[in-house]
């Protein structure tokens, strides 16, 4: 009896848990702007023009922003050249503020072969996991939107 509770109450232990993992991995993907949608929404666009990242896509209504920026990789003896980042911003009205989300894709570019034969590829490295990343993007945003 005791070992079939255990068996049935289990599963509903590791859904709480995990559902408690995915809020504290949201949080740290989103923040909150202290200024209306409108203005919240062009700040951001302004930002990703000022550091140099491509806006690949934007629309203003759904409040939706996709830029991409590429990193070189400076190590020397490396069959990596860098990594492509696409940065998915979602903006959503929330009374007198704005709610923002991001999200962060990672494709390592590499390449392989000889001198004379190389190829080159994109090896799909997933939605970016370091929380540090998300927050010190974020906090530069709240700051360009303040000024």
């Amino acid at each position: 009896f005791k070992t079939t509770i255990l068996i049935l109450l289990l599963p509903l232990y590791w859904s709480v848990a995990l559902a408690q993992t995915d809020k504290k991995d949201q949080s740290s993907k989103s923040t909150t702007l202290a200024v209306p949608i409108e203005k919240a929404y062009d700040k951001t666009d302004d930002y990703l023009q000022a550091n140099e990242m491509f806006i690949s896509t934007m629309d203003k209504q759904a409040g939706f922003i996709q830029a991409k920026a590429f990193m070189k990789d400076r190590k020397v003896l490396s069959a990596k050249m860098g990594d492509r980042y696409t940065f998915n911003f979602i903006l959503r009205p929330n009374e007198a503020e704005t709610s923002l989300s991001l999200s962060i894709y990672v494709e390592e570019y590499n390449f392989g072969g000889d001198v004379k034969s190389r190829s080159y590829y994109y090896e799909d490295k997933g939605i970016l996991k370091d929380k540090n990343t998300y927050q010190d993007i974020l906090v530069a945003l709240q700051d360009a939107v303040k000024e």
